[in-house]
């Protein structure tokens, strides 16, 4: 605004070219002071994380690099349906239910109580009083068996109700235990999806922050030599700040994104003794 201003004096423009290059001049005061208010809040957001107390506020410093997410789906998928606990939990109760079933089962077989008694009277010899021969003694033994059982098997629709009941519990585990796979291949799908797509976007936003700067460069040098405005300036430094602004809030949604995944493949929650559960 200056340097119109100057022409302006200087006869080298009209008053139109000057009031418009005031008034633009003046809409970016607001945009410079929202750009300023949200760098405090930032700043403010940023030592309540930190917990730094009534120390000075922390001033960012350094450039935000990031590393390409490069992982295998497949492989991160089959990790996550192996290692999750909730779907471990949801195994665990698919075993614990046809257990249960099994045991329900088992009253179908009849209830048996046998018992087996024996007698046994050893060899003995038996001589005739008449007979002066033992070749007419004899010789004799005797065994007696014997065995009784019982069996007894009721229902009345007592076993086979409680099994079916079992059955349909098992069931539903089974079919929530499928959703919940299901929903993890989805889920998983999906994050990757949006970490790749924030990735592109993150390369190509430092581009143009570096075309960016560039141009701030150039525009800056122009202003010292008197070939630029002042509004010129300000068009390129507010560009600049919208390109780090967005640089910004892509690695903000990378890290949610990535936080996100972790919990998906079931990196946050395990079991407290995890070699006891299958």
């Amino acid at each position: 605004m200056t340097s119109q201003k100057d022409r302006y004096q200087a006869g080298l423009t009209d008053r139109g070219a000057f009031t418009s290059a005031t008034v633009e001049a003046r809409a970016l005061d607001a945009q410079v002071e929202s750009a300023r208010r949200a760098w405090q809040q930032a700043r403010l957001k940023l030592a309540e994380e930190m917990a730094s107390g009534s120390s000075p506020l922390p001033v960012p410093e350094g450039e935000l690099r990031t590393t390409p997410f490069q992982v295998d789906l497949e492989t991160e998928t089959g990790r996550a349906l192996e290692q999750r606990a909730d779907l471990k939990l949801a195994r665990l109760l698919v075993r614990a239910a046809n257990e249960d079933q099994r045991i329900i089962e088992a009253g179908y077989y009849p209830l048996i109580a046998a018992r087996m008694t024996g007698d046994y009277i050893p060899v003995s010899g038996i001589h005739r009083e008449d007979s002066s021969r033992r070749t007419e003694d004899f010789l004799s033994s005797e065994v007696r068996i014997g065995a009784t059982y019982t069996w007894h098997v009721i229902d009345n629709g007592k076993i086979s109700g409680a099994s079916q009941k079992q059955g349909a519990a098992r069931d539903i585990n089974e079919l929530t235990c499928r959703k919940l796979k299901i929903n993890v291949r989805a889920e998983l799908s999906r994050i990757y999806n949006d970490l790749k797509a924030i990735d592109a976007r993150q390369e190509s936003l430092s581009g143009a922050s570096t075309a960016a700067q560039q141009g701030v460069e150039q525009v800056s040098q122009n202003l010292a030599n008197g070939l630029a405005s002042q509004l010129e300036y300000r068009v390129s430094q507010n560009g600049l700040l919208q390109t780090r602004s967005g640089l910004l809030e892509a690695a903000y949604q990378r890290s949610l994104a990535m936080a996100e995944w972790d919990r998906a493949t079931g990196r946050y929650f395990q079991f407290s003794d995890d070699g006891k559960v299958p």
